[in-house]
Parts: structure tokens; C-alpha cells; sequence
């Protein structure tokens, strides 16, 4: 199987610190985040003695069938301080769990939300380009961004390759089956935030979903720094094959 990994689009509706109303992105239920306890995220302290009057923070998270916060991943921010204080909060929130009747599997979401010392501002459309543009001329520095595979300096190894293996439970059945796996690598090579994007039945999906988690790569690199990218991996299952067979999206 070539280990090889482009980037998919994520669908998202931004949202300011004082009020949101969000979409999920990349996940297998798109809609409205099922949060059933809301903490709002405020201005950072530590912040207030800085010359940095507004930032931002984008966040993605997974929240299991059960309503509970599996992971959260900070992909992107104007300061770590933003990170720091949404990461927090989001600990904080309570989700609605996954109604039955539907598949029991986890969902995942992404988050925006824009900070300004002053109160608060929710941005949208052309609008996002000219926000950040002004955001840069603050601390650009402390910026974290994700980077595109084709603008690494290579792609990365995959360090430990776990294939998913054929379900047991359709083995009788030999139905044929895939999956779509997106998720983010970090700085350190770690996968993060992994989810089903699509699948032909919850077995397939699972088992997908449990190899690429326990997936490693070397650090991703760009002109030689360790960088976060976005990553989607597609397997087609075959009953006369005991592993999937795994192939790259092409890039949007």
C-alpha cells in the first residue's frame, strides 16, 4: 500500500468569542454542534499588558457517540495565549450524545473564534482575508498555521503503519467496503483529530477510524520547520483480502 496523503477541504462557519453558531466540518454528521453547556472563552490575562488587541483561534474536536469530548487539536492561531484559552474552555463544554436509531460514531467538528480586547467581532466571507491581513501586522511571529502537502519539502514517512484489517463481522457476508479517513499531522508527526469523512457501513468506517489513529510519521516539514498539515487517506476493503487497500485524494 503507498502511504501517500493529500490535503480535503474542510467546510466550516466561523464564530466570535461572545456568541457562535457553527457547522461541523469533515465530519460524518454536518449540522449544528449538539452542545448542551457552553463556556464562552475570554480575552487572555496575560494578554491584556501586550500591544496585541485582537487574534484568533480555529479549533477542531471530536465528540464521541456518548457526547464526550474524545480530542481537541488547536490547528490554527494568532497567539499560543488564544490557543491556550480556547483549548480550556472547550473542556468545559457538555455535547448532546448521538441519538439512537443513527450510528454510534464519533463526530467532528471546527470551531473559529476571534478575540478582540475590546469586545468581540464574527467575521465571514470576503470579509475573513481582510481580518487576518490586519491580525499579521501584530505579533505574525507567533502565527501557527497549516501548511499544504505539496508545499512541504517532502511528504512525510509514515513512521508506523497499522493497516485496518478486514471487519470479522462481515466475513460471512463477504461484503465489499470503504472508508475515507481525514486528520491532521503536527509538528511532531503525531496524527491528531482523525475521523470518518465517509464509509459504506460502521464497521468499515471503525476499522479505518482505529488503524489511522494509531498511524505516526516522520515530522512534516517546510524549508526545514516542523509544520502541521491536513491529510486524507481513502481504503476499499475486499472479502478475499484480510488488510484494506489504501489510496490517496486527489488534492482539491
Amino acid at each position: 500500500m503507498k502511504n501517500r496523503f493529500l490535503p480535503f477541504a474542510l467546510g466550516m462557519t466561523l464564530a466570535s468569542s461572545a456568541a457562535f453558531g457553527v457547522s461541523g466540518g469533515g465530519s460524518p454528521v454536518d449540522g449544528i454542534v449538539p452542545v448542551t453547556r457552553y463556556v464562552e472563552p475570554n480575552y487572555p490575562v496575560s494578554l491584556t499588558f501586550e500591544t496585541i488587541y485582537e487574534g484568533f483561534a480555529e479549533v477542531c474536536f471530536v465528540v464521541g457517540p456518548d457526547g464526550k469530548l474524545q480530542e481537541s487539536f488547536v490547528r490554527e492561531y494568532s497567539h499560543p495565549a488564544f490557543a491556550a484559552e480556547v483549548e480550556q474552555t472547550l473542556k468545559q463544554w457538555e455535547f448532546q450524545p448521538v441519538p439512537e436509531g443513527q450510528p454510534q460514531l464519533p463526530r467532528r467538528y471546527l470551531l473559529r473564534f476571534n478575540f478582540q480586547r475590546q469586545g468581540v467581532v464574527s467575521v465571514s466571507g470576503p470579509q475573513m482575508d481582510a481580518v487576518l491581513n490586519t491580525l499579521a501586522t501584530y505579533n505574525e511571529a507567533s502565527f501557527v498555521r497549516i501548511s499544504k502537502l505539496r508545499d512541504l519539502d517532502r511528504i512525510p514517512d509514515l513512521v508506523t503503519l497499522v493497516v485496518p484489517k478486514y471487519p470479522a463481522a462481515m466475513v460471512e457476508k463477504r461484503t465489499p467496503g470503504s472508508a475515507v479517513i481525514s486528520f491532521y499531522i503536527d509538528e511532531t508527526g503525531t496524527v491528531r483529530v482523525a475521523t470518518i469523512v465517509e464509509s459504506s457501513g460502521p464497521v468499515f468506517a471503525m476499522a479505518a477510524l482505529d488503524a489511522v489513529r494509531q498511524w505516526r510519521f516522520a515530522a512534516p516539514t517546510r524549508r526545514q520547520r516542523p509544520v502541521r498539515v491536513f491529510a486524507v487517506q481513502e481504503f476499499v476493503f475486499t472479502a478475499d483480502l484480510p488488510t484494506a487497500q489504501g489510496k490517496m485524494r486527489k488534492e482539491d
